[in-house]
């Protein structure tokens, strides 16, 4: 299996509506399109989805999801990963 983990870019604070209804800034969206990670996820994504149908996307924020990148690569969160603001990281799970 592999699990695809992508850091949220820029977006609005945080209100009482929560965390999904912040929408991407100005900034946030150029990220994304800039990325060399995003585009490299695209072309990525495409090739796990046609070759693994066992494949998990999540989409998160730091520290969180560096920690559990850490905790699959290393069985410990903190590994001194970053993920950059609209960064991706690919991990593969072995199957047990």
């Amino acid at each position: 299996m592999q699990a695809i983990f992508i850091r949220h870019a820029a977006a609005e604070p945080a209100g009482g509506a929560g965390d999904e209804a912040r929408r991407l800034t100005d900034s946030g969206e150029q990220q994304v399109r800039t990325s060399a990670d995003a585009k490299a996820l695209r072309s990525r994504l495409a090739q796990v989805l046609a070759a693994k149908p066992q494949t998990v996307g999540i989409v998160g924020h730091s520290p969180l999801l560096d920690d559990c990148i850490g905790t699959l690569l290393a069985a410990r969160p903190k590994i001194g990963l970053s993920l950059s603001k609209a960064g991706a990281a690919c991990v593969d799970i072995p199957d047990t």
